[in-house]
């Protein structure tokens, strides 16, 4: 976290990009078709009073304010690092547990993760097969 201290007495703080970045280097996209990703970042920013600007984050304050914006900025970082939890790997792997708990509930049957080997060109894969 940075302070910048301006003349007229105001200060930005700021991570300088680090808490986007830190999401984007551990593979969660916030670019393309990550829509729904987009909107939770921007409620948590403005949940706080943050704002996001070029995958960097900002409040400005005064030196009276400093200790209680500061911590709002630390929040909203921490929460945004949370996000990891929407990585495609731990969203597929959740909604996946989830489908198999849901069949095991309404005693289903089922097979995870079946494949079928038709012919030695031809074979058949299924995440979930319904005995």
């Amino acid at each position: 976290m940075y302070d910048e201290f301006h003349k007229n007495g105001s200060i930005t703080l700021t991570d300088d990009g680090w808490a986007i970045d830190n999401l984007e280097s551990q593979g969660l996209s916030l670019s393309g078709n990550a829509k729904t990703r987009r909107k939770i970042l921007q409620d948590i920013v403005d949940s706080l009073g943050v704002e996001c600007h070029d995958g960097g984050l900002f409040v400005m304050t005064d030196v009276e304010h400093l200790p209680e914006v500061k911590q709002q900025l630390l929040q909203v970082i921490m929460k945004i690092n949370d996000m990891i939890v929407l990585r495609d790997d731990k969203v597929k792997n959740m909604f996946f547990e989830d489908v198999e708990e849901f069949l095991k509930s309404k005693e289903i049957l089922f097979e995870k993760n079946f494949h079928l080997l038709v012919k030695a060109e031809l074979s058949f894969n299924s995440i979930f097969l319904f005995l």
